[in-house]
């Protein structure tokens, strides 16, 4: 009787930690940026694409497409990057990062890219 309490309790135990949450790798990658501890409170306008085509220059905001010069809530939409919109409002301007978590990484210089003919695999 005690053999099988015991495995019981064990497998509670074994089975509550291999229960951990799992990421989502279809997850946007600005997703985490969108929420927050409360989720009845907005943190502001989220960029979630964009899009250039020959005539067509949009962003989707918020789940909404906002052409180029359009209004967006109380803002204009008024530049476009490859990874940013920018919204001009009578008050401010607001840039929306595509992904607001990454980080440019800084160069690495050009010492020891160029083969001097040295290396075990340039010998001849």
């Amino acid at each position: 009787m005690k053999a099988i309490f015991a495995a019981l309790v064990l497998g509670f135990v074994a089975g509550g930690a291999m229960a951990q949450a799992l990421s989502d790798p279809m997850r946007p990658p600005n997703a985490a940026a969108a929420e927050s501890l409360n989720p009845g409170a907005s943190a502001g306008p989220v960029l979630q694409s964009i899009l250039f085509a020959r005539n067509r220059w949009y962003a989707v905001i918020d789940g909404q497409e906002v052409r180029l010069g359009e209004k967006f809530r109380d803002a204009t939409l008024v530049n476009l990057t490859v990874s940013e919109a920018t919204l001009r409002s009578p008050g401010s301007t607001k840039i929306l990062k595509l992904y607001p978590e990454a980080q440019k990484a800084s160069g690495r210089s050009g010492i020891g890219l160029i083969p001097t003919g040295t290396e075990e695999g340039d010998r001849k």
